[in-house]
């Protein structure tokens, strides 16, 4: 994920909507809080 940081920001600084959908997902630890419940033990 972090090698990847950069090249979204810059597409998201760019106007791209993915992007910023990406980055506004990373912020908002959807990546960590929707684990399935097995991964929560």
């Amino acid at each position: 994920m972090f090698d990847n940081f950069y090249d979204v920001e810059e597409k998201a600084k760019a106007g791209n909507e993915y992007a910023k959908q990406v980055m506004q997902s990373w912020a908002d630890a959807e990546w960590f809080l929707n684990r399935p419940h097995w991964l929560k033990n």
